[in-house]
């Protein structure tokens, strides 16, 4: 298993999804220290103080909903680049989902360098056994 991810951020505006990948996470030993965030715009805050403050904080994987209200994924993956330093996104790896095939304009957020992939919800044990044993 990868131990380089010791912290995991889920950011999805649907708690079911959140329990749900909270309890896979959990429950299959992937991780333990699993943070939700039901807003993206509080997600972003906290990643903000993390950088710094304690960049040692920051998560090692984001998985990030793309369809959310106020504030995308989309939208937070680009605020995420202007407002987390760059040293930072190296360690961070970002995973978007997504309930159907992302289209083609948003295969955009695929080409930044921090995000890994897409992958379609609910997750499955095989997507995480992926991530973590990579």
């Amino acid at each position: 298993m990868n131990q380089k991810i010791q912290k995991v951020l889920l950011v999805d505006d649907d708690p079911a999804m959140n329990y749900v990948n909270e309890f896979f996470l959990k429950h299959y030993n992937f991780c333990q220290n699993v943070v939700i965030e039901q807003y993206p715009e509080d997600a972003l805050a906290k990643m903000q103080k993390w950088s710094q403050s304690c960049p040692e904080e920051l998560p090692q994987l984001i998985l990030l909903d793309l369809n959310m209200p106020v504030l995308t994924g989309y939208q937070l993956a680009n605020a995420m680049v202007e407002r987390i330093p760059a040293e930072h996104l190296r360690n961070i790896q970002v995973y978007v989902l997504s309930s159907s095939e992302i289209g083609k304009e948003s295969n955009t957020i695929i080409e930044l360098p921090f995000v890994k992939g897409s992958l379609i919800k609910p997750l499955q044990i095989q997507d995480l056994e992926k991530i973590f044993n990579n």
